[in-house]
């Protein structure tokens, strides 16, 4: 996982427990797959649309307002993964399709 995501050991060693929880997968993954080009992530929150506050958000740069007490998910997200996707379903909540590349000549 840290080879493709970029992350140290250590901050592998404390996302990889959050990933394997059976419970939270179940309540929140629709789908995950992976191949050679790419993971792909689907999860659905069951909350309210931010489909605008999606739009607005993203990746982190060096002037990237940072005096915010709050509100920073999406911008994270955006940072980490190749490609973001979102979709407001009412009986859904949010729906967000996470591609992350695993290989560079993508």
């Amino acid at each position: 996982m840290s080879r493709h995501w970029n992350l140290s050991p250590d901050a592998s060693i404390k996302i990889a427990p959050r990933l394997s929880n059976p419970a939270l997968i179940r309540k929140m993954v629709n789908s995950l797959s992976e191949n050679e080009q790419c993971f792909r992530l689907a999860i659905n929150d069951g909350g309210s649309d931010f489909s605008k506050e999606f739009a607005m958000a993203v990746a982190f740069h060096e002037n990237t307002d940072r005096t915010r007490r709050r509100g920073y998910g999406l911008q994270i997200i955006k940072t980490f993964v190749d490609e973001a996707h979102h979709v407001y379903e009412p009986n859904l909540g949010n729906k967000l399709i996470l591609t992350k590349n695993l290989r560079n000549d993508l």
